[in-house]
Formats: structure tokens, C-alpha cells, sequence
């Protein structure tokens, strides 16, 4: 690798899924403390631990730019595009049910990644509201694992 020789593979197009991995805490900073009694609350506003944004940080990982290939560089490419420059596949972030969407599109600002962020829930909901059995808010409670 150091000499450059070798051949250089790319994918055409990079998409990562990410669904809902982290409901209500996807987007925003918490603090948590450890209450007397072992459980914890995130209602004390000088806890001790933070849980992170993990989406604004997981999308700014997937948008950094990717390193350079090792010593030289390849020597071949197995597809059309350049080596030099060195062409990247285009990278796209795919959000599922992401609920504030401003912060984590902020964090890829100025990146080539593209991101898309669709939700599913609302259509559900939707199809339960419309049925004549629908009980109304108050007695239904729909839990997405």
C-alpha cells in the first residue's frame, strides 16, 4: 500500500439508514442524575451525567471527511472516475422518525453529505384515527418498538 500499488474500489453511492434508535433523546442534551433510591431522573437541571445529542453527533461522524488512502495512493481505479483528485462516492443520511430535524441538518452544514429524514408514524396513527372503532386519544396508546 505504501508504494501504490494496488487498485482502488468505490462504491457509486453510499445511503445509511438510521432509524429510530433513541426515542426523545435523539436531538438534545439531558442531564441525569442518580436519585437515593437507584433510579435515575433527568429532571434536575445540575445533573452530574450528560447524554449526549447522538444524532448531531453520529451524522458530523458520517459526514467528516474521509481520510486519505494509504501511502501513495492506488495505482488503478476499478471504476471511470479520477484519482486525482480523488473522487468520493456522494454519502446520504437516511433519518427514520427523527423528531427535531433543524439540529442534526446544522451539524452536516458544509459537507457534501445530503440528508433525508422521513416519518412513518403520523401515516399509522392516521389509519387508527380513521377507523370507527377508534376509542379517541385519551383511551388508545400505540407503542412503536
Amino acid at each position: 500500500a505504501q508504494e501504490g500499488r494496488y487498485t482502488w474500489g468505490r462504491a457509486h453511492r453510499i445511503t445509511v439508514v438510521l432509524p429510530w434508535y433513541r426515542p426523545c433523546q435523539m436531538e438534545r442534551t439531558s442531564r441525569w442524575e442518580a436519585l437515593e433510591d437507584g433510579a435515575w431522573t433527568n429532571g434536575a437541571p445540575e445533573g452530574r451525567w450528560l447524554d449526549i445529542p447522538f444524532a448531531q453527533s453520529l451524522a458530523a461522524l458520517l459526514s467528516a471527511p474521509a481520510p486519505q488512502p494509504p501511502g501513495k495512493g492506488p495505482a488503478l481505479a476499478f471504476d471511470s472516475r479520477p484519482l486525482e483528485p480523488l473522487w468520493r462516492p456522494p454519502v446520504t443520511l437516511f433519518f427514520v422518525e427523527l423528531h427535531e430535524e433543524a439540529p442534526v441538518r446544522s451539524a452536516v452544514a458544509g459537507s457534501t453529505v445530503s440528508v433525508r429524514m422521513e416519518r412513518f408514524v403520523p401515516f399509522f396513527l392516521s389509519k387508527f384515527g380513521d377507523q370507527k372503532s377508534y376509542p379517541g386519544r385519551a383511551q388508545l396508546f400505540v407503542l412503536f418498538p
